[in-house]
């Protein structure tokens, strides 16, 4: 069985559904403590970090955290802001203390500097111009979440 944290604050159904999708068998867990009986643990995350780390510590997550994945050893993936807060530092409005699992600080991508090749992370409105599948079902102008450079 496979954990996804469920931290309170962002849209998890996307993950689960894709784990699902692919016929893996996951739930969501919202007690810390529960992480004892996952084989795997899936941190996914979007929101600020600062929120993130926040709830993860509010929620008991932390010290449940490295206990499974630090010393059980337990496969982990960070999704997203979840693989952010394994870092060990970030500066996204201020300074904040992440899990600490590598050295690693999360700091801003200044955007004028264009050979960073800052990503566009986000939704953005589509306009399809075709019928062909994978598209036949979908309606002009939809919504699409785009994480790419």
């Amino acid at each position: 069985m496979a954990a996804i944290v469920d931290y309170v604050l962002g849209n998890l159904l996307f993950v689960y559904n894709a784990f699902y999708y692919v016929g893996a068998n996951v739930m969501y867990y919202q007690n810390a403590d529960d992480l004892v009986f996952a084989d795997k643990i899936v941190i996914p995350g979007n929101g600020a970090f600062r929120d993130y780390i926040k709830m993860l510590n509010q929620g008991g997550f932390v010290e449940s955290l490295n206990q499974q994945v630090l010393t059980n050893k337990k496969p982990t993936l960070g999704i997203c802001l979840g693989m952010q807060v394994m870092a060990k530092t970030s500066y996204e409005f201020g300074f904040f203390k992440g899990l600490g699992w590598f050295h690693a600080e999360v700091i801003k991508v200044n955007s004028f500097e264009p050979e960073l090749g800052l990503p566009n992370i986000g939704w953005e409105e589509v306009t399809i111009k075709s019928n062909d599948n994978p598209f036949a079902n979908i309606n002009s102008k939809s919504d699409f979440c785009f994480v790419h450079s």
